[in-house]
């Protein structure tokens, strides 16, 4: 049957001599998996419709039992220009491999995620600091846990439940030490980190803090919230360790490379 799907190409690949299989991410976060048939030898269907990051309105037949669907026909609804330099073009595979890992079984909320996470690269496309993705990225692997369900109460010790800071105050004044149990998302407070032989510290309490805050906030009012905690904003500290935590609740990613391969 023919059905008409809205959606953000994650990625585009080579398939056959002519055709190109493309994963789509729907407005209502169904993952699919589409031919475009001949599309690579065609002369009036326009390529740079089918680029990575791309907004898409298909119409595609679904037929049971069959993983890829072939396509009748594909129209531009928006299209993301972060184009150039090589290191926008990571950015743009970065976020699209990490969409794409966690987009099956699909999660509710995933697509408007992605969406933005896309707008934000094309804003700050020009950005000659990394830090700024380096918070982007972490955000999104905060907020894709969080969808998935997999992310607890940061603000309070995952071991006896005792709260590491007044979590109705924000931002917070005080905060107690705790120990991160790295690469989960959960902190022990100094009293249960001894029990199982590590130190708790203040600057720990700093990350959950960090966690805390990407959980509950749109991105530009995070981006803006990290001005509260400038000791946790460099390079090496909080956004770099989450994004160690990939492996361990995304499964296997073994590298973010260019989204549009052959």
């Amino acid at each position: 049957m023919l059905e008409t799907r809205t959606g953000i190409i994650l990625r585009s690949r080579k398939f056959g001599e002519a055709d190109r299989i493309l994963h789509i991410l729907t407005r209502d976060d169904e993952m699919l998996a589409l031919k475009y048939h001949g599309i690579q030898a065609s002369q009036r269907r326009s390529q740079l419709s089918i680029q990575p990051g791309n907004m898409v309105q298909t119409v595609f037949y679904r037929k049971a039992n069959e993983n890829i669907f072939s396509i009748k026909e594909l129209s531009l609804q928006k299209e993301i220009k972060i184009q150039g330099r090589y290191l926008d073009l990571q950015r743009l595979a970065a976020i699209l491999a990490l969409v794409q890992a966690s987009a099956e079984p699909s999660l509710s909320g995933l697509f408007g995620l992605c969406s933005g996470a896309l707008e934000t690269l094309e804003a700050d496309r020009d950005s000659e600091d990394a830090q700024w993705f380096q918070n982007l990225l972490g955000f999104m692997i905060v907020r894709i846990q969080k969808l998935q369900g997999m992310l607890g109460e940061v603000h309070q010790c995952s071991g006896c439940g005792k709260s590491l800071w007044d979590s109705e105050q924000w931002p917070p004044q005080l905060w107690e030490s705790s120990y991160w149990n790295e690469p989960e998302l959960d902190f022990l407070c100094e009293g249960c980190a001894l029990k199982e032989g590590q130190l708790a510290a203040r600057a720990q309490t700093l990350h959950a803090v960090w966690i805390y805050a990407a959980a509950r906030m749109r991105f530009s009012s995070f981006e803006k919230s990290l001005t509260t905690f400038p000791t946790i904003t460099g390079p090496g500290n909080t956004p770099s360790l989450l994004i160690r935590s990939i492996q361990h609740f995304l499964g296997p990613l073994k590298e973010l490379r260019f989204a549009d391969s052959d």
